[in-house]
């Protein structure tokens, strides 16, 4: 199937979304009526990067805790 302007569904695409909620036209994902938001998964790019800074922070607080128990003890 053809991607035609960047969609993977091609003709059988809607050109225009409504809410699922209030069934208003909804602007760039989000319903300007009752604020409803389309939802979009995060690409693995972003999904990696969450995962190196969380583990990142991870380390450091278990190095930080370490460190306070050492002090803590002398």
């Amino acid at each position: 199937m053809d991607k035609k302007d960047g969609n993977i569904y091609g003709d059988f695409a809607p050109s225009k979304l409504h809410c699922k909620r209030c069934k208003t036209l909804m602007e760039e994902g989000v319903c300007p009526t009752c604020g409803y938001k389309v939802y979009v998964p995060m690409s693995k790019e972003k999904r990696d990067k969450v995962k190196l800074v969380s583990t990142i922070v991870a380390f450091v607080v278990l190095i930080a805790v370490f460190v306070i128990i050492q002090i803590v003890k002398d």
